[in-house]
């Protein structure tokens, strides 16, 4: 999985196979909060996947780069305090 998604980025390039099925981000038509974490050592925010579902997908999304590492997404006080809140705002609003 980290060599076809992250180093061949085979998702964006519509050539990731799972459950024996092609799969393509122009599939995807329900609303997605994508977010990035800046520092992130994991998944750099220029190759990060999730901002390739944002340039592919189909459905109502929202592309946002925090300045945070890769846990910090999920846990850091300050993406907790500037990103959650309008990410929480933003599910409701769909």
């Amino acid at each position: 999985m980290i060599k076809q998604l992250f180093k061949e980025n085979r998702l964006a390039k519509g050539e990731f196979v799972a459950l024996g099925r092609k799969l393509n981000l122009r599939d995807i038509t329900c609303p997605a909060y994508l977010l990035a974490g800046a520092s992130d050592v994991s998944t750099t925010p220029n190759k990060s996947s999730m901002l390739q579902i944002s340039r592919h997908a189909e459905g109502p999304n929202c592309a946002e780069d925090g300045a945070c590492g890769h846990i910090g997404l999920f846990m850091g006080a300050r993406t907790l305090k500037e990103h959650w809140p309008s990410i929480a705002q933003w599910i409701t609003d769909q």
